[in-house]
This record gives structure tokens, C-alpha cells and sequence, in this order.
């Protein structure tokens, strides 16, 4: 439809040659000619999320032309690059709307036509409805900005926006310190998708959507990670108590470098205990729990400098998410002499050294050890 704008008697008239006033009022999505889907096969992806976000249905002939083309697997002939965009696409609609469309589509055959290992289910649709509060909560309104636009957010440490997310990369997870959880829909859509799979089917469904491998491997460990905190997080004593302290959650995270997408997916999933909830939202709320305590601290109180004061502050900073310890730089203090007066001599010994340093003195116990004439000559084995 297009409205006549030149100057003219014209001006105004509604040009209306394909019915599309009737289509509207008849609330159905009606393609222009037989093989329209043919011609562009994304129109089918276009076609299902049109339909549920206006509540239209396709029209009878138009499903069948789009069900053919389907079968005919035109919609394999596109790139993995444009699937993933039909994806991102229906990320950026409500949940509700998205949880519509990737049932509808996979009823229609197109998510396995995206890759062999996808599909959809009533279960992850309540996950992907349970993500909206927290997508509220993670995406504030923007900030009038001086020139009457609205302000950018940027959803990383510093990064800039599209630099992936970022879990407690530093003392304060965003640059505008205005939300608590960077979240990247389409990321979200895609974790959620894959996560129920194996590591060599994520493999393949990023490879099928042309992602970077490096992107598969992270979201492989993003995977284990998740079902490790699943998985400790049902743990219980003999008596009933919970097993799992709040900074063992926090260790976990910040040494699995948990993406903002897995933390998300944990607080969604039906798997995830009320107490593993109730931890990572804590976590969430605290941002990155930064120590008071330096090295500097740590030196003047004796303990020698290396890998034993990463080792030292970790337990305090343990102790400080735990509650157990405040947060003045005296009473880090404390605490961070008590750990090392009940480490004994051998852990102190172990961190003392720098990895590479150690590895070299052993190297070198081993030379000592070897019995004469078992090595290589002078002349790097020539004479032998």
C-alpha cells in the first residue's frame, strides 16, 4: 500500500492494488505471488514472527506455499549468517511473542532446518517467559541525554558495547553503574537453545550458524559451568543444612568467568535450587565484592610476596562474601594473618614460588637425577 504525496488532485488517495486494507481487516499475512518464499526463503522466519507479534494468521495459501517451500529445503540455501540474524531477530521481541514464534517455527520444521539439534518445548518457553522480569530489572531506562536523544549504555567493563558480556571483570561490572547484570538478548536466546545439548552439538549449531569456534568452546564451558552449580547447589548434609556456601558460588563464578547469559539462565531455570537462586541474586546485588586489603597490606604484615598472597587474599575475600569478616582494612587484616599463621610449612613453601620458577627448579632436580650417559651428548645427540 503507498498514499499519493506529489502535489496533485491525487494527493492523499490510498493506492491499494494487492487488498492489503482487506488482509489487515481480516487480521492474515498473505504473500504477494507463489513463490515469493522461494525468492527470498527468510520470508518464512518473517512471515512466523510477524504472526505472533500482531496476532495474525497466515492465510491458507500462503501456508501452504511456505510448507513447501520448507519441504523443498529452500530455507537451507540460506547462509548461517542470515539464520543467526532470524534469531537475533526474534530475541528483540517481548517473550512471549519469541516463546509464539520458535514454537510455531518448530512446528514448521524451520529450527531443525537451522540445525539438526535444535527445537523447542513447553519447558524452555517458561524459562525464555521467566527471563522477562529479569530483563526488565537488567535493562533500566535510558537516560535523557542534553541533546533531547536518549543515552547509550554500554553493557561491559569498559569494553564498549558489542564487546561481549562481562561477569565481574573488574570493580563494577557496568561503566554507567546503572544495572546489575549486562544482558545480551540474542546471546540469552542462543544459550537457551543449546544448553540442554552436548558439547559436540554446540559445537556444530555455531558452526551451522558461522559463530566462531572460540565462541563454542566458551559457551561449552558456560554449559558446565551451569550444570556444576546445579549440581552443588542440591547438595545437602545428613541433617538437612545446606552444604554450599555463598563464596564457593562466587569462587565458581569468578573462576569459570561466568558470562552474564549463564548467570541469567541460572536464575531461570527450573533445575536451580530457591538457595542457588537466592546466592546468585545476592552476588548480583553485591557486584564484585572488592577487598580493602592490597599486597602492600599484606607485606607489612609479614607475608612474604608471590603466589601465596593470591592465595591468602582469596580466602578473605571468601570470608568477606560469607559475612564473616567486615570490610575495614583492619579486619582483612586480621584475617589474612590468621590464614597464614594455619597454613603449614609445606603450603607455604607450595605458594611461595611462581609456577614457572617452580616448574624450572624441577626440571632441573630431574637433570641432577638422571643417570650419566642416559642423555644426549653435547653435540644434541650426533655422535651417538
Amino acid at each position: 500500500m503507498a498514499i499519493q504525496l506529489s502535489p496533485s488532485a491525487h494527493f492523499g488517495v490510498l493506492c491499494d492494488f494487492f487488498q492489503g486494507q482487506r488482509d489487515m481487516a481480516s487480521r492474515s499475512i498473505r504473500v504477494l505471488h507463489s513463490l515469493s518464499f522461494v525468492d527470498d526463503p527468510s520470508r518464512v522466519m518473517r512471515a512466523v514472527r510477524f504472526s505472533a507479534r500482531y496476532s495474525y494468521s497466515i492465510e491458507k495459501q500462503t501456508l501452504k506455499f511456505l510448507k513447501d517451500a520448507v519441504t523443498d529445503g529452500h530455507f537451507l540455501a540460506l547462509s548461517g549468517a542470515r539464520k543467526y540474524h532470524e534469531i537475533k531477530c526474534i530475541s528483540g521481541e517481548s517473550a512471549e511473542v519469541a516463546c509464539t514464534a520458535l514454537e510455531q517455527a518448530h512446528s514448521l520444521g524451520l529450527l531443525k532446518q537451522m540445525s539438526e539439534h535444535l527445537h523447542w518445548n513447553e519447558a524452555m518457553g517458561r524459562m525464555l517467559c521467566a527471563t522477562a522480569s529479569l530483563l526488565s530489572w537488567c535493562e533500566p531506562e535510558p537516560s535523557p541525554h542534553p541533546s533531547g536523544t536518549s543515552a547509550p549504555t554500554v553493557a561491559s567493563s569498559g569494553r564498549g558495547k558489542g564487546a561481549g558480556p562481562v561477569w565481574w571483570s573488574g570493580p563494577g561490572t557496568l561503566a554507567d553503574n546503572t544495572s546489575p547484570l549486562p544482558l545480551d538478548r540474542a546471546a540469552l536466546l542462543l544459550f537457551l537453545l543449546v544448553h540442554p545439548l552436548s558439547e559436540a552439538a554446540v559445537l556444530d549449531v555455531f558452526e551451522s550458524f558461522m559463530l566462531p569456534s572460540s565462541h563454542a568452546r566458551r559457551c561449552v564451558g558456560q554449559i558446565q559451568l551451569m550444570r556444576s552449580l546445579f549440581a552443588l547447589g542440591h547438595t545437602v548434609a545428613a541433617d538437612g543444612r545446606r552444604v554450599l556456601r555463598l563464596s564457593e558460588v562466587e569462587r565458581m563464578l569468578r573462576e569459570g568467568e561466568a558470562a552474564a547469559e549463564t548467570v541469567g539462565l541460572v536464575l531461570a531455570h527450573p533445575r536451580a535450587s530457591r538457595s542457588l537462586k537466592a546466592d546468585v541474586t545476592r552476588l548480583v546485588l553485591m557486584r564484585h565484592p572488592v577487598l580493602s586489603l592490597s599486597g602492600h597490606h599484606l607485606a607489612s604484615a609479614g607475608i612474604p610476596k608471590g603466589p601465596i598472597m593470591r592465595v591468602i587474599k582469596d580466602a578473605v575475600l571468601g570470608a568477606v562474601v560469607d559475612g564473616e569478616v567486615a570490610h575495614t582494612t583492619e579486619a582483612q587484616m586480621a584475617h589474612a594473618a590468621l590464614v597464614f599463621r594455619a597454613m603449614s610449612d609445606e603450603e607455604r613453601a607450595r605458594h611461595m614460588q611462581p609456577p614457572a620458577k617452580a616448574k624450572l627448579q624441577q626440571k632441573k632436580a630431574k637433570k641432577k637425577k638422571r643417570p650419566a650417559g642416559r642423555g644426549r651428548s653435547a653435540c644434541g645427540g650426533a655422535c651417538a
